[in-house]
């Protein structure tokens, strides 16, 4: 039985620090995660009021696994955000991200279960 696994995720942040190209690499920890097609659907995102609140809208699908402190991995930038409030109704859900407003946009976002926590490593040139 595989109980714990991991993945890296490695974004290119040399468009925030230009000319200098550099890559942040994130070690993400699972507990029994899921591997089918199902468990990393995308959802689009839409940006309201504060920087950093975002509306996600399933209507027409199957709603995405959201949970109070649980993350969400921007699929466009490579970044992840912890989720620190949920407003929710039958089809869509307001959500306040943790921290400071995101330094990029985010427009599409993955809710993947099981993840225990996200360590980022650091930033190498």
């Amino acid at each position: 039985e595989r109980r714990y696994s991991w993945l890296l995720t490695v974004r290119n942040t040399s468009e925030l620090s230009p000319p200098n190209p550099q890559a942040s690499v994130d070690v993400v920890v699972f507990f029994r995660r899921g591997y089918g097609a199902e468990d990393e659907t995308i959802y689009s995102m839409t940006q309201t009021g504060s920087s950093n609140k975002y509306d996600v809208d399933w209507s027409g699908g199957s709603k995405p696994f959201l949970k109070r402190g649980g993350w969400l991995l921007d699929t466009d930038n490579g970044r992840w955000y912890r989720i620190q409030e949920i407003s929710e109704n039958a089809s869509s859900a307001r959500l306040t991200l943790e921290g400071n407003a995101p330094p990029v946009k985010i427009q599409n976002a993955c809710f993947m279960r099981g993840i225990v926590d996200v360590y980022p490593i650091g930033t190498k040139p």
